[in-house]
C-alpha cells in the first residue's frame, strides 16, 4: 500500500524500477532453419539463470542489492571515510564499485589467485585498482579505504566460507601491496600528466592558479600518441578522472588526438 508504483499501469519489462528481475528459464523447444521456419527439438530443456544477490534483495524486500547485508555496513563506512564527493544517495556509483570489486578480489586472493599482468593475475589486478581509483574519487588517498572496508565485506560470508577468516592477514597483505606499488604509479604518472596540462594552459600550473581562476569547460586538445605513452609507460586506467586530487577531466579521443575536457580545477568529484 505504501508503493509509490501503487496506482501505475506498468508491467515487468518496465524500466521504470517497480520490478527487478531475480531469474529467468529459458525454454529450448525449437531450432529456427535457414527459411526462418521452426523445427521441434527431439531433446527439450529449460536453462535457469538467477541472481543469488537479487535473490537476497528480494527476501529482504530492498530494491536495492547494495543495500543489504552484504555490503550496506561497507559503505557506511566508506560515507563516513570519504573526505570529498557524494553520500551514496546522491551518487552511489563509487560506492558499488568499491565494495563490489573488492569483495571480488578478496575471494580471488583467498582462493589462490595475486596481482600479475597475465590471465586471472591481470583481472584481480584491474579489480583492485580500478576500486582504488574510485577511492580516490571520495578524497581517500591513503589506504584507509582498504582497511577498514575489507572486514566489513568478509563478516558476512565467514560462516560459509571459513578460510577467508583464516587466510585475511595474507589477504590483506597482497591486497594493500598491489594499492601501494599502483599509488606510486598513479603518482608518477599524474606529474608526466601535469607537464602537459602546464604547457597546454599557457605555462600555469594547475596546482597553483591566482585566486578565483576556474577553468570551466575549457577544452584542451593533445597529441594521441603523447598521452598513450603516459598511459602505457605508468599503466593508467581510463577511469582516473581524478588528477592530484584537483584537477577533473574527462577524456575523449577524435582521430590521432585527445581532448582532455578540464571540468573543475580545485574540485574533484
Amino acid at each position: 500500500d505504501k508503493s509509490p508504483y501503487k496506482n501505475e499501469k506498468c508491467h515487468p519489462n518496465c524500466q521504470c524500477g517497480r520490478f527487478m528481475e531475480i531469474g529467468n528459464s529459458v525454454f529450448m523447444q525449437y531450432q529456427k532453419q535457414k527459411d526462418g521456419s521452426l523445427k521441434e527439438l527431439k531433446q527439450k530443456s529449460v536453462d535457469f539463470g538467477g541472481g543469488l544477490e537479487r535473490l537476497t534483495a528480494a527476501t529482504l524486500n530492498e530494491p536495492d542489492m547494495f543495500k543489504t547485508d552484504l555490503f550496506i555496513k561497507a559503505i557506511k563506512t566508506l560515507e563516513a571515510l570519504k573526505k570529498s564527493g557524494d553520500d551514496y544517495k546522491t551518487n552511489p556509483k563509487p560506492y558499488r564499485i568499491i565494495t563490489d570489486h573488492l569483495r571480488a578480489a578478496i575471494f580471488m586472493v583467498a582462493d589462490g589467485v595475486e596481482p600479475s599482468n597475465k590471465e586471472r593475475g591481470y583481472v584481480l589486478r584491474r579489480l583492485i585498482r580500478r576500486a582504488m581509483v574510485y577511492s580516490r574519487k571520495l578524497g581517500m588517498t591513503g589506504d584507509e579505504w582498504l582497511s577498514n572496508v575489507s572486514p566489513d565485506l568478509v563478516t558476512p560470508y565467514v560462516y560459509i566460507y571459513p578460510h577467508l577468516r583464516e587466510k585475511y592477514p595474507e589477504i590483506h597483505e597482497i591486497i594493500t601491496r598491489e594499492v601501494d606499488r599502483f599509488r606510486k604509479t598513479i603518482d608518477e604518472g599524474i606529474n608526466a600528466l601535469k607537464k602537459i596540462f602546464n604547457r597546454a594552459i599557457g605555462g600555469r600550473d594547475p596546482d597553483n592558479l591566482p585566486p578565483g581562476m576556474v577553468f570551466e569547460n575549457n577544452i584542451i586538445r593533445v597529441n594521441g600518441i603523447e598521452i598513450f605513452k603516459i598511459y602505457e609507460t605508468y599503466g593508467l586506467t581510463p577511469e582516473i578522472g581524478c588528477l592530484k586530487e584537483d584537477l577533473l577531466i574527462k577524456v575523449r579521443r577524435q582521430q590521432n588526438s585527445i581532448l582532455l575536457h578540464i571540468f573543475s580545477i580545485r574540485r574533484c568529484g
